[in-house]
Formats: C-alpha cells, structure tokens, sequence
C-alpha cells in the first residue's frame, strides 16, 4: 500500500483545471488509508476519530484542493483544522 508523501503535490478537480485524471508530474493521488494511516502516524489524531476523517476528508478531497500547487500536506493540515473547528 502505497504512503502519503505530504510533500507531493495535491490531486485537484478538473473545475479547477486539471485534466479529468490529475496527470500533472509530482501528483500523488490519495484514498481513504493513505489519510487514516497518515494523520495516526503523524499522531494528528487516535485511530478512533482518524476513521471518520479519512472517510469524511476522502470524501471532500475536491473541497479543500483547488490550487494546482497545493500539497498532499497542505490539504491535510487545513482539512485537519477545519475538522477541529479552528
């Protein structure tokens, strides 16, 4: 199973000009795993709560990623934000 890289660039939507499929060099596609198993690594929050985030954030990926130089990481730490109410 592959791991997020924080670093890599985020996968945007096309109605923010991206291809259908983000082909853009250094996009790294996430799924629902990829953002449980990270925020746990990273120890942003328990297993208990990270499943409901990496199901709730896989699910509003697009929400959040709608600039072409966003980061995996940078989604991750706004949609962590926004889910903490801050």
């Amino acid at each position: 199973m592959p791991t997020l890289d924080p670093n890599a660039l985020a996968e945007i939507s096309d109605e923010a000009g991206a291809a259908p499929e983000d082909v853009r060099p250094g996009v790294q596609p996430v799924d629902y795993d990829m953002i449980r198993d990270y925020v746990i690594k990273a120890g942003e929050l328990p297993e208990e709560s990270a499943r409901p985030f990496a199901r709730w954030l896989n699910e509003t990926w697009f929400d959040f990623s709608e600039e072409p130089g966003q980061t995996n990481g940078d989604i991750i730490n706004g949609a962590l934000a926004y889910w903490r109410g801050q």
